[in-house]
C-alpha cells in the first residue's frame, strides 16, 4: 500500500497546481462584490425604457438611450455609431416598420463602477406597416456607461434566433 508522502514529485506538484488554482478562484469569488439592488434595478429599467421607446418613441427618442460615441450593431449591417448614425437608421426603418410589442429579460448583469455588463433576451412582435405582425425572439449584449445619474448605452449587439 502506497502513503501520501510516498507519492512522486509531479503527483505532488499537480495537487499543488490544482489546489492553487483553487484557492485562487475561491479568493476571486470571494472578492466579488455583490452589484447593489439599486443600480441593478436602474440598469434593467433603462433597457425597459429603451424596449418602450422601440414601440412608441421616434428615432430621435431612441437615440437618446445611446452615449454621443454609442454604437447599434445588427446582424448583416456594418456597425451604426453614434446617436446620428442611429438616428438615421431607425428613421429609415420606422418609415415601413411597426413594432406592436417588445419584451426584455435579463439573464446576466454585472456592474463596475460607471460601467454595466448587460445579456438578455428578447420578444418582439413586429413587420411592415399594413400587415400581419410576426413574432421574433434573440439575444442582446448591451454595455452600459452611467454619465451624469444616467444609465446610456455605449454598445447594443442584437442577435436574432
Amino acid at each position: 500500500m502506497r502513503e501520501f508522502n510516498n507519492e512522486s514529485p509531479s503527483m505532488r506538484s499537480t495537487g499543488l497546481g490544482v489546489l492553487l488554482v483553487i484557492t485562487i478562484v475561491g479568493l476571486v469569488i470571494g472578492s466579488a462584490k455583490p452589484l447593489p439592488r439599486h443600480e441593478r434595478s436602474a440598469v434593467e429599467a433603462a433597457m425597459t425604457r429603451y424596449a418602450g421607446a422601440l414601440r412608441e418613441g421616434t428615432p430621435a427618442d431612441i437615440a437618446k438611450f445611446y452615449t454621443a460615441d454609442g454604437e447599434l450593431q445588427l446582424p448583416g449591417l456594418a456597425a451604426l455609431r453614434g446617436r446620428a448614425a442611429i438616428e438615421a437608421f431607425l428613421a429609415s426603418l420606422t418609415a415601413s416598420v411597426e413594432v406592436e410589442s417588445v419584451k426584455v429579460k435579463t439573464t446576466w448583469l454585472e456592474l463596475d463602477g460607471a460601467i454595466a455588463s448587460q445579456w438578455g433576451e428578447y420578444e418582439q412582435i413586429a413587420g411592415e406597416k399594413g400587415k400581419a405582425k410576426q413574432p421574433y425572439k434573440g439575444r442582446y449584449s448591451a454595455l452600459w456607461h452611467r454619465e451624469r445619474g444616467q444609465w446610456l448605452l455605449q454598445r447594443l449587439m442584437m442577435q436574432p434566433q
